[in-house]
């Protein structure tokens, strides 16, 4: 018979091995299992982790086919930048064949590809990039940066596959009611195109100051860029004063030169990033009235009524279709690259135009009944002008209120329901939906001491869960260019301001424009976005 000892003993025993055959195995999961990956966002269409890593410092070269294009080899130079500098990797540059480990870009045809898409391989040895376009390389940069948190050393081996779900994801900066420099708009610039957003609104014209040079009409600038500094009251339309001798001692303003314009658009374009300029037409055109009040109703004066529901362009003067083809003559120069010129359209106001004898005369011309009618054919004019240019006009969801001209876009700024209109007209949309994605609203619960903003807004989870193709039909959904967020400035003021209003929120809207609907989830999204390594947002002076 064993002693109770000698039958404890063996249980030990038996309990040690099992302990040491289980630990064995842990080491042996923990060597082969890929480790945890940072977190990507907007999140890819697939991400799968490999065994392994890459240490960084091993590659030599980044290597581009001799097919490669001028904008493939460009990110080709980005990507090596950021070897170098972010990473510390002595790499030799671009080269066409690799002398040891190197990151490869592979075109492959179009029709293995979507545009925008890329596939990216991270492996011991290397890194492959596959895409059909300069634009998917330069995403799949923006992912590998995710990937590699600052001060890493090596990056994990991992298979990304992706492709975006909507063309047009954008995001507007109003410039008209607060301005920002050169240099902010092209960190602002930065910012979107870390995110892959790809479309950046410049909202330059309204009411409050006129922002963009324009060498026909130099009083626009000198006239309409300044006004009162009354930037301590909180914002109302009474504090728009413009100077309207120009600039004077303490006034607020500035204005982007024509060169700055080019320098900006090179800029975007270099990370694929398309600006689409706004020229706010009829309405919320106080600051362009004031320096051009030959343009204003009859019976007013723009200068003592102000913003009262006059500041509209006189819609039965010719002479105010000339001076804005004129404007729009010299936008389309500086934006060679922007299919759509936004034109505004939005609440419009009518007093002006129902005392106006010129306007009421061209409306019995015409056979118009009511305002409404004026403004579409106001609109109409001006989209047949741009067409004449090869472009096309995209304006706020009031314009779907009337009969819209041939291949007019419309971007909704009310609710979702508003894009209905344009749908039924055939026309694409561009959801921006103030209730989900006006930055300029804090966001809910605003935080104590908290600096004013235009209201209480929507909460993260309310951003993220907003899909742009929601109740409509498949072949509405097909209409639907993409999304959009704004930064309306009438209470952001400084640089910080608008980046703090901004970067919580991007990452949502990214992931709205970026990811498929069907891959969301919030809960997911916020445990990635804990993670998240994305790159920080640039700095204000």
């Amino acid at each position: 018979m064993t002693d109770g000892r000698g039958r404890l003993s063996g249980v030990l025993r038996a309990a040690a091995l099992a302990a040491l055959l289980l630990a064995g195995a842990v080491v042996r999961a923990a060597e082969s299992a890929p480790p945890e990956l940072p977190s990507v966002i907007p999140k890819p269409a697939s991400l799968e982790p490999r065994p392994g890593s890459l240490r960084l410092a091993v590659i030599r070269d980044v290597v581009v086919p001799k097919n490669a294009d001028a904008d493939t080899r460009r990110v080709a130079g980005f990507i090596h930048d950021w070897l170098r500098n972010d990473c510390g990797v002595r790499t030799a540059g671009v080269a066409e064949s690799a002398r040891g480990a190197a990151v490869r870009l592979e075109v492959v045809s179009p029709d293995k590809a979507a545009k925008e898409a890329y596939r990216l391989d991270v492996m011991p040895d290397g890194i492959r990039i596959r895409a059909s376009d300069a634009a998917g390389f330069f995403y799949a940069l923006q992912t590998l940066r995710q990937l590699v948190p600052s001060g890493a050393a090596a990056c994990p081996c991992v298979s990304v596959g992706d492709a975006p779900r909507f063309g047009w994801r954008g995001m507007q900066l109003d410039v008209s009611r607060h301005f920002f420099g050169k240099e902010f708009v092209k960190n602002y610039i930065d910012l979107l195109a870390s995110r892959k957003l790809n479309v950046f609104h410049w909202h330059l014209v309204d009411g409050p100051g006129w922002r963009i040079e324009i060498k026909k009409h130099p009083e626009l600038t000198r006239i309409g860029a300044w006004r009162k500094d009354k930037r301590a009251e909180p914002w109302n339309w009474r504090a728009t004063e413009l100077c309207f001798n120009g600039k004077t001692p303490g006034a607020y303003g500035g204005f982007y030169t024509q060169e700055e314009i080019r320098e900006v658009v090179r800029y975007a374009k270099a990370r694929f990033v398309t600006i689409i300029p706004e020229i706010e037409m009829p309405g919320h055109s106080y600051a362009v009235l004031a320096a051009c009040p030959q343009f204003v109703c009859e019976g007013n004066n723009i200068r003592t009524d102000g913003l009262r529901g006059l500041d509209v362009f006189c819609a039965g003067n010719e002479g105010s279709y000339k001076f804005l083809a004129e404007v729009l003559d010299e936008v389309a120069a500086l934006f060679p690259d922007a299919p759509y010129i936004h034109i505004g359209g939005d609440e419009v106001p009518d007093l002006a135009w129902k005392r106006c004898g010129k306007c009421q005369a061209l409306m019995k011309r015409l056979g118009l009944r009511t305002p409404r009618e004026l403004e579409a054919h106001f609109i109409g004019r001006i989209a047949q002008h741009l067409a004449a240019k090869g472009r096309k006009i995209i304006g706020w969801d009031e314009i779907a209120e009337s009969a819209l001209p041939k291949d007019a876009a419309v971007m909704v700024w009310r609710d979702a329901a508003f894009a209905k209109r344009a749908l039924a007209q055939g026309c694409p949309v561009v959801m921006a939906p103030a209730s989900h994605l006006y930055f300029d609203y804090a966001l809910s619960p605003v935080p104590p001491g908290d600096a004013p903003s235009a209201g209480k807004g929507p909460s993260m989870e309310t951003v993220y869960g907003f899909d742009p193709a929601a109740g409509l039909t498949p072949a509405e959904a097909r209409l639907v260019l993409g999304v959009e967020a704004c930064l309306w400035t009438e209470h952001v003021q400084t640089e910080a301001r608008a980046l703090e209003m901004t970067s919580p929120r991007l990452d949502a809207l990214a992931e709205i424009a970026w990811t498929k609907q069907a891959a969301r989830d919030w809960n997911d999204f916020r445990r990635r976005l804990e993670r998240s390594a994305a790159p920080p947002a640039p700095k204000p002076k």
